[in-house]
């Protein structure tokens, strides 16, 4: 008793060591010592040489390799190691054909030793399909119900999804999918909230458009951390309608939301806000021009081209200055925006003169050559 206590502890050892060292990128030491526990028998160890196989870790990639040491791994009883051999085989890769019927059979053995995400995997083949396994999405919505039967709340999500998009043997049917969102969320998977409010922003068979209730699944997930539906949020309340009156107060502070989030694009959004102006938020060219500035410092392409139209036209705190459009013309040329369009832009300027910059014809003709010149 007192050896086999050693021989596990020994075990449990060198396991910590390879981990650290495969932590640290340390890939020889890491392959080594997994070797060493495959060879003492710990399925542990052929999971992962089957992993530096697939991935590449130090070696070449080896799908037919890493398919052995998974097999291995699964004859010791490891449901990962019959779960990894089942992606494998699915996926296909280096040295390995993709083969669905093995997959199948490695995700029904999964099930079998009572691991119900062989029903999701299950699930998701039958929703893909290839030529082996034709896609029957009545039958994935089988697998999903007995992943819920095992106790595994999304299976109503994928149901739902199933039912939202309709596919090969699955009519499409909003007002299904929206129920089985209810129930997931009754259930615990807090992503049904952005789901079943996405059913009722589009509207579909079965679940007419309902933005009010959008609204209320969208805040819902968006409380709970799901910051893409701020845009949703920001979309019903520019546009408005389907229950809802627009307000682009409440827009922008969505958009704001976002920004504060890390999602630089809707600096640009709230710039067109400003520009546009609307029910609750006046225009403001100045502040549409700040916030184009702001979506150009993070990347966002159009940006010059948006400010050099504000002050082509001039409008609301911004005053028409044809000098700044020239030059907000020309940086969105050296952004890599069409050249051409944006010398023909400035051509036309001076072709007609205006605030701040006086009307000249040689010009013109320069910026009209450069255009022509950059075309061809």
């Amino acid at each position: 008793m007192k050896n086999l206590k050693n021989r596990r502890t020994g075990r449990e050892a060198l396991w910590e060591a390879a981990e650290d060292a495969y932590d640290r990128e340390d890939y020889h030491r890491a392959r080594r010592l997994y070797r060493c526990l495959a060879a003492r028998g710990d399925a542990r160890g052929w999971l992962r040489l089957g992993v530096f196989f697939e991935l590449g870790h130090g070696v070449r990639s080896n799908w037919a390799r890493a398919r052995r040491c998974y097999q291995r791994a699964a004859r010791a009883g490891n449901g990962d190691g019959l779960q990894l051999l089942g992606t494998l085989y699915e996926m296909g890769g280096p040295r390995l054909r993709r083969d669905w019927l093995a997959a199948r059979d490695c995700y029904h053995r999964l099930i079998a030793a009572g691991d119900r995400e062989g029903f999701r995997l299950l699930g998701n083949l039958y929703c893909d399909g290839d030529d082996a396994i034709p896609a029957d999405w009545a039958e994935a919505r089988r697998c999903y119900e007995a992943l819920i039967q095992a106790g595994d709340g999304s299976g109503h999500r994928h149901i739902a999804e199933l039912y939202e998009r309709g596919g090969p043997g699955l009519v499409q049917d909003y007002a299904c999918a929206a129920d089985h969102c209810r129930r997931g969320r009754a259930a615990g998977q807090n992503d049904c909230c952005g789901q079943l409010g996405r059913l009722y922003y589009q509207g579909g068979p079965g679940l007419p458009r309902d933005w009010a209730q959008a609204r209320d699944w969208f805040q819902q997930a968006l409380n709970q951390g799901q910051t893409v539906s701020g845009w949703y949020l920001a979309e019903i309340y520019t546009e408005g309608g389907a229950g809802i009156e627009a307000d682009w107060a409440v827009a922008k502070r969505y958009y704001e939301e976002l920004i504060a989030a890390g999602h630089s694009s809707a600096h640009a959004y709230l710039a067109e806000l400003y520009e546009r102006g609307g029910p609750g938020l006046a225009q403001d060219w100045a502040q549409a021009r700040n916030c184009y500035w702001r979506a150009i410092a993070r990347g966002y392409g159009g940006g010059y081209r948006a400010i050099a139209t504000l002050y082509e036209k001039g409008g609301p705190n911004l005053p028409a200055d044809w000098a700044q459009a020239k030059h907000h013309w020309l940086e969105q040329a050296r952004d890599g925006y069409s050249g051409p369009d944006c010398y023909r832009a400035i051509a036309a300027l001076y072709e007609k003169g205006g605030p701040n910059l006086p009307r000249d014809l040689a010009q013109a003709a320069y910026y009209r050559h450069r255009a022509d010149s950059e075309r061809q």
